[in-house]
């Protein structure tokens, strides 16, 4: 951008390009510096450290572009970024693309390993489920027992009071008759 609006005498727009230039080149830098400690591969921080070379090459030639264009001479400064700079922007380029592909390997292999571990924790959750309605129709049984077994010593208990009650009635009857 620099170099085009040099080229097509805009002061002001070569001004807001070299100023971007400058501004991007930090937010490639403070980018690869936060991505950084996030890779697990290290291919992925090899390729990252080969964009932090690029990004100080590039950086590294910015200087003399700038001079060349500040001084209007703007043929010698595309001259100089296409010998300079092309073959480190192709890199670049390159190296980018193939970070995003390892940064997606490694999404797709965290989202299989999220799906195995989803699909067992549901496993483990259905057969707890299934034991605890297991243990609640066993208790549910046992309950109905005890309660029949209580049920019956209860009615066995209330008979045998009705026989001792009548037996003593019986008693006292007869000894009354005495």
């Amino acid at each position: 951008g620099m170099i085009m609006f040099t080229n097509s005498k805009e002061p002001a727009r070569a001004d807001a390009a070299r100023e971007l230039f400058l501004k991007n080149a930090d937010r490639i830098a403070h980018t690869l510096d936060e991505i950084e400690p996030l890779l697990v591969l290290a291919e992925s921080r090899t390729v990252t450290a080969r964009l932090r070379s690029g990004v100080a090459q590039w950086t590294a030639v910015y200087p003399e572009l700038d001079s060349l264009c500040r001084s209007g001479d703007a043929a010698k400064a595309a001259t100089v970024a296409g010998d300079k700079t092309f073959s480190i922007y192709q890199a670049m380029g390159d190296d980018a693309a193939h970070l995003d592909a390892l940064t997606l390997r490694v999404l797709e292999s965290d989202r299989q390993a999220t799906s195995v571990q989803n699909n067992t924790s549901r496993l483990w959750t259905l057969l707890l489920m299934a034991v605890a309605a297991a243990i609640g129709v066993v208790t549910t049984f046992l309950t109905r027992g005890i309660s029949a077994t209580l049920a019956q010593t209860a009615h066995r208990m209330g008979e045998t009071a009705e026989q001792v009650a009548g037996a003593a009635s019986q008693m006292a009857s007869t000894s009354h008759e005495l």
